[in-house]
């Protein structure tokens, strides 16, 4: 499930992503929109551009990673250097992994292939 509001990166994220079998990206624009769809398709993976937590996203998102089901799933963010450990603090909770913008679509791979091992 991969959070974004600009529809370039998650184009390229699916193209990155299109040859892997077994793989489906399943992309939401804001936090409720990708909340509903985990509610009823519970993913393997999440990956989320921290600008998506806005104001109204941060808490629900928060609230969200709460749940046990969801707990188990690795959390993989987007976000500047120097909003790394912000964003850790404010949602009180670790990232799998965090990856610094510019970002590069072979790390998030690999990323990818190591959080569902």
């Amino acid at each position: 499930l991969y959070f974004d509001n600009v529809s370039e990166n998650v184009t390229q994220l699916k193209e990155l992503l299109s040859d892997r079998q077994n793989w489906r990206v399943v992309s939401a624009k804001d936090v409720k929109t990708g909340i509903d769809f985990a509610n009823l398709s519970i993913p393997s993976l999440i990956l989320i551009d921290v600008n998506v937590l806005d104001a109204s996203g941060l808490p629900a998102f928060k609230e969200f990673c709460q749940i046990p089901e969801i707990q188990k799933i690795p959390i993989i963010s987007f976000t500047s250097e120097s909003m790394a450990s912000i964003i850790e603090k404010a949602l009180g909770m670790r990232f799998y992994s965090c990856i610094v913008k510019p970002i590069n679509m072979s790390q998030i791979a690999k990323q990818i292939e190591s959080a569902l091992e």
